[in-house]
């Protein structure tokens, strides 16, 4: 830190300022993305399965207080699938896509653990699977 007005540096020692061994906020431990596709373009078709996986990490750092314990994400798992089929109609050229969406239907869960392995909930929401349609034209 420069203090200006004597142009001397005020130095610290970085033990005091970082918890030691803290995981980073937004790393996992393991991580793990597969995608897996099929297209066969004579018949205008596309099929994808993408599966997301992340170990718990940490959503936000404990402070420096003894009371402040860091928050963790317990990652859902993420599967989705799409197929989109091309086809014409009428001399019109358009596309239908099919997507399933959060298909392993996992929620999203955040919580706190004490050193004695006591966990409250900090926020949950669900995440409920869904399937999308949507038919689109070409110009």
């Amino acid at each position: 830190i420069n203090d200006r007005s004597s142009n001397t540096a005020d130095v610290r020692s970085a033990p005091g300022l970082i918890v030691d061994g803290r995981s980073l906020v937004g790393q996992s431990d393991h991580l793990f993305n597969f995608q897996l596709g099929f297209q066969d373009p004579e018949n205008g078709l596309s099929v994808t399965a993408l599966l997301n996986y992340a170990s718990n990490r940490v959503l936000f750092a404990e402070g420096t207080d003894a009371l402040a314990i860091a928050v963790e994400e317990d990652v859902p798992l993420s599967l989705d699938l799409i197929a989109r089929k091309d086809f014409t109609f009428y001399g019109g050229e358009y596309n239908v896509t099919l997507a399933g969406r959060n298909l392993a239907g996992q929620d999203f869960r955040s919580f706190r653990e004490d050193d004695f392995g006591n966990t409250a909930d900090f926020f949950t929401y669900g995440r409920d699977p869904r399937i999308e349609v949507s038919l689109s034209a070409r110009f």
